[in-house]
């Protein structure tokens, strides 16, 4: 079921968002940045392909009642990031992120109220859960 709202949301995306599909070819240096950085404006990006890969497979899973009901199962596999830089309100913010099957990595950074800019990376897999490094600069 998980993936099947998967496969749904990232159609729903790609037809209402326009999220680029892992098909289109995408210059991550530059297609990703929808403004050029303006002093007085600032700028957003953004940047998708997953959410799975591999072969999709069918499979039964108990229903709830006394049947199997037919869902479907693909490894998923994603990689996204997104940023903000605003220099009329000062929201600054970076995130990246990718998965491969169980395991996630990613960090994102902020700049705080008090100008110091908060970076965490993470990982994330069944053998040793989520593991955090918060960095201040």
């Amino acid at each position: 079921m998980f993936v099947k709202l998967l496969l749904i949301s990232y159609v729903f995306g790609v037809i209402v968002v326009g999220i680029p599909t892992p098909a289109e070819d995408v210059d991550e240096d530059n297609a990703q940045q929808e403004h050029e950085p303006n002093a007085e404006y600032g700028y957003s990006f953004h940047k998708f392909s997953g959410p799975v890969s591999g072969e999709i497979k069918p499979i039964y899973v108990p229903d709830g009642q006394e049947g199997q009901k037919l869902d479907y199962y693909a490894t998923p596999d994603y990689n996204y990031s997104y940023g903000v830089k605003d220099p009329k309100t000062g929201n600054t913010q970076e995130h990246q992120e990718s998965r491969q099957g169980d395991a996630v990595k990613g960090q994102y950074s902020v700049v705080q109220a008090d100008g110091v800019t908060r970076v965490v990376k993470y990982t994330a897999d069944p053998k040793n859960g989520f593991q955090a490094i918060v960095e201040y600069h």
